[in-house]
């Protein structure tokens, strides 16, 4: 479908056919949550009443859009409804009542909330001090729904005012001004849409940081108040206030995601109708990249951190941990930071724009990223073959799976080596690229000539075909195999719960969930935009070129949510990371420290806590912010100067890394002695780690020299040329 049209007549097929697909899905799930919430919450109490609140907002605003639903012309804030609704009502009245149920979702979350801390509170029958603040709060979530519909219908537009709009704006739009189920808004012609949307927006930002404060108190509370109450009772009110707040930020990535996009369309009025292939990368896209590096760095790392360091009882299993944590940290930074390429769906084309395009070519740069990505999926199959033997290995029983799920890991580490190799095929050569482009994208034709660029057709070198099918194959079979190598555990871990404690199997039990938990929600970032790049090449969609662009930031994100699931679904690393942030909440810390000040040990044997994180959380901070200055002056400075600022920062950056990160010490002042803290300690003494030390640090003042002397011989230069230009001129 190569439309030419903001506002085509004709809705995509897919579309529909998705939102029916969704519809038949989400029916009975939403109905089986409500049965379940209504009729088999015994013990819930009057909080059934708050999820069933929840339940029906959620439900009724899905059923609603999916049953009523609207196509948009984005970045116009426009659309019409494409339901028999459409006959009966108009389309402002649709979009109100959907925007209205949506706002309901607040209020109903927040008063699950405000439960869960009033049933903390009531443990030990003491006063809530924040009753009547919880009330307000819960007044101001409710006032968001009627705020929202009253501005809303304020920013209606009039026929003329539609018309003029249309007939200015967007003509090739004007013969929707007389269907019935059109709507178009423009906050130049009425500002109430901009208060609908900044004064909601206002609202939802108040409660949510309220609800959130509201959540802490409680699990404050809750460890507060853990010794007078038994640990079933505490289970069970935890276990409650995280399933809650799953229930909300999950399901919130699916809001706050596309109505981030969507504003972003609207802001910038990208309507991906102007080129294909543009010049210049949208300034977004390389800021929104840059910030998800910056988040994801600390995030992986820590992860990393906990696996290595913090895993005793998990065995050989952090192994396999380790091996899928680097793996996909490898690969989320290579996407968004080392080497992010800015692509051109439809066509299957694009370019590097980092600092490496000008290192390796666009083929070996996607190359990389590709085998990469097929290394997550080996590395997640043995983690689950892990836990499978290790609950054949509890009665010691012999494992008759064993050669299979070798065979099966062989096929699975297959999968990046055939990527690799078909994809490697797939290349088209300078001829070919030229003539494809020549003859189907005319106006991309200056992108041949650039080294970063590559483009790949199966109609001209059919490899790029069987490497998609190929890998899609090997990948179905995998993932089958290991749903059912998981079921199978399962069934393993029921079978031998009399062999074994009520602990152990927990143990087993909470690190098959974790591992799953792990492995599904990360995927929908993978799954979804890669299943959405596949429709739009396979259709040829080109008016949603930029948007499928922007199907990069779910891909370069599934690492980060992959350590935030592993981390919250593990309670050790839970614990380990409060134990070392409890330093700065202990009540007898500063006393702690003047004893320590006030000693007369003056080489004590254990190292402060604070200490060690003080210097990884100055890592962490310093890493993106090190490499963005880096790049910065790399790609915005003149001339040769570039090169002088470049090595100043690289050796500063490599002292930083080596006195915070790499070999850290801890020094016996007024002695003129230390230790060294890091494994390099293992490997080398300590003045072996001090001497590289002194000798990067001791670079410093010469590439500092070496700038101040190039911008003094610039300016000299520059005098001379003014002078003979004043002597000439004479």
């Amino acid at each position: 479908m190569n439309s030419t049209s903001i506002c085509p007549d004709v809705v995509p097929k897919y579309y529909t056919v998705t939102l029916t697909l969704m519809a038949c899905i989400s029916f009975p799930i939403n109905s089986t949550g409500v049965w379940l919430v209504w009729f088999h919450s015994p013990q819930m109490g009057k909080f059934k009443y708050c999820l069933m609140y929840l339940q029906i907002a959620t439900f009724m605003t899905e059923n609603w859009f999916s049953f009523s639903p609207g196509y948009y012309f984005f970045p116009m804030i426009a659309g019409y409804n494409l339901s028999f609704l459409g006959e009966f009502l108009t389309g402002h009245i649709v979009m109100t009542i959907w925007g209205t149920l949506l706002c309901f979702e607040l209020p109903s979350l927040f008063i699950c909330f405000m439960y869960r801390h009033d049933a903390a509170i009531g443990i030990n029958n003491s006063k809530n001090s924040l009753k009547y603040l919880n009330y307000f709060s819960s007044f101001v979530a409710h006032l968001l729904p009627p705020f929202f519909a009253t501005t809303f219908q304020l920013s209606l537009l009039t026929y003329d005012q539609k018309y003029n709009l249309l007939k200015t704006k967007y003509p090739q739009c004007l013969h929707f001004a007389d269907n019935r189920s059109f709507e178009v808004y423009d906050w130049n012609i009425n500002s109430w849409i901009i208060t609908c949307g900044i004064g909601s927006l206002a609202l939802a930002l108040i409660v949510v940081s309220y609800g959130f404060g509201l959540g802490i108190h409680t699990m404050h509370i809750l460890h507060k108040l853990r010794v007078h109450m038994s640990a079933e009772t505490f289970k069970m009110h935890k276990s409650a206030l995280i399933s809650l707040s799953m229930q909300c930020v999950i399901p919130s990535i699916f809001l706050i995601v596309p109505i981030y996009t969507i504003l972003v369309i609207v802001i910038y009025q990208i309507n991906g109708l102007h080129d294909i292939c543009p010049d210049v990368v949208p300034k977004y896209y390389t800021v929104t990249l840059t910030l998800m590096t910056i988040i994801s760095f600390p995030i992986n790392s820590t992860g990393v951190w906990l696996v290595w360091f913090h895993s005793p009882q998990m065995g050989k299993f952090k192994y396999c941990l380790m091996y899928l944590q680097i793996v996909t940290f490898t690969t989320e930074n290579w996407a968004s930071y080392l080497s992010p390429g800015y692509f051109f769906f439809p066509m299957i084309a694009g370019y590097n724009i980092s600092f490496m395009g000008e290192l390796i070519t666009g083929k070996i740069s996607i190359l990389i990223w590709i085998v990469l990505l097929c290394f997550e999926l080996p590395s997640l199959f043995i983690c689950f073959m892990y836990r499978h033997d290790a609950a054949i290995g509890i009665n010691k029983s012999k494992n008759s799976l064993l050669y299979v799920n070798y065979f099966a890991l062989f096929v699975a580490h297959v999968l990046p080596v055939f990527t690799g190799v078909t994809f490697r095929l797939s290349a088209l050569s300078y001829n070919e690229m030229y003539t494809l482009l020549k003859t189907k994208y005319p106006q991309c034709l200056h992108f041949v000539d650039n080294r970063s660029f590559d483009i790949y057709d199966w109609n001209i070198n059919v490899w790029i075909a069987v490497c998609g099918i190929g890998s899609l194959a090997i990948v179905l079979i995998v993932v089958l195999y290991g749903f059912c190598l998981v079921i199978h555990t399962m069934h393993i871990l029921h079978k031998l719960r009399v062999h074994m404690s009520a602990e152990t199997f927990k143990m087993h039990k909470s690190a098959l969930i974790s591992l799953s938990m792990q492995c599904v929600i990360p995927s929908l970032f993978l799954i979804v935009p890669i299943y959405t790049l596949l429709i739009i090449i396979a259709y040829q969609i080109t008016d949603l070129r930029e948007y499928s662009s922007c199907a990069m930031f779910g891909i370069c994100s599934h690492s980060c949510i992959s350590t935030i699931v592993m981390i919250t679904t593990n309670s050790r690393y839970i614990s380990t990371l409060k134990n070392k942030m409890s330093i700065f909440k202990n009540s007898s810390y500063k006393h702690q420290k003047n004893i320590q000040m006030n000693s007369t040990k003056i080489c004590p044997e254990k190292i402060p806590v604070y200490y060690t994180y003080v210097l990884s959380v100055i890592t962490f901070i310093s890493f993106p912010v090190n490499i963005v200055g880096a790049c910065i002056f790399w790609y915005n400075s003149m001339g040769n100067y570039k090169y002088c600022v470049l090595y100043y920062q690289i050796t500063a950056f490599l002292a930083e890394n080596w006195s915070s990160f790499l070999a850290p010490g801890y020094y016996f002042f007024p002695m003129i002695a230390g230790v060294n803290l890091s494994y390099l300690g293992e490997c080398w003494t300590g003045h072996i780690t001090a001497v590289i030390w002194n000798w990067i640090f001791g670079f410093e003042l010469p590439s500092l020299v070496l700038c101040f002397i190039y911008r003094h011989t610039s300016v000299i230069t520059v005098n001379k040329v003014i002078k003979k230009y004043k002597n000439d001129s004479y």
